[in-house]
């Protein structure tokens, strides 16, 4: 029993297609910038978002949750890090005395960080001269002397 030779085909591309090739965009993405292009236009959100998705009814989870949806976009606009720094009141908190130093710190040079040269220690101290420099001796043979003549060695 033997096969015919199959006939020659192209050879399949080395990456498979993405979903949105071509001009198609999914619906949901659509529905999303038109509520932005609106929004840009002066449009409110809660406006914009039912002059695209219609009215919002409240026994309805899905129009809840696309309403939820669009009020958590708009508020995530311009705000990558989600962190406010209050810096008004009598006590500033943590974060914005960090801020406040760390603003100070851009002003840094790397010679205000220098040590100054009354301060430094002197090179004959480094050096490996004196008391610290001295390696302990070890002797060995004297410690197991000592362990095999009273024991546990």
């Amino acid at each position: 029993m033997v096969q015919d030779k199959p006939e020659l085909q192209a050879e399949p591309s080395a990456s498979m297609g993405s979903p949105n090739e071509g001009d198609y965009e999914h619906p949901i993405i659509q529905q999303r910038r038109k509520v932005d292009e609106l929004r840009k236009s002066g449009v409110d959100a809660t406006t914009a978002h039912q002059q695209v998705y219609g009215d919002i009814d409240l026994s309805n989870t899905e129009s809840k949750k696309d309403m939820a949806a669009t009020l958590a976009r708009v508020q995530d606009d311009g705000n990558t890090k989600g962190i406010k720094i209050e810096k008004d009141g009598e006590v500033m908190s943590l974060l914005a005395v960090d801020d406040e130093m760390t603003k100070q710190m851009d002003q840094v040079t790397p010679e205000d960080l220098r040590t100054p040269a009354a301060q430094e220690v002197p090179d004959h101290k480094q050096s490996g001269e004196g008391p610290l420099a001295q390696e302990e001796e070890m002797q060995y043979n004297e410690d197991v002397a000592y362990l095999q003549m009273y024991g546990r060695a």
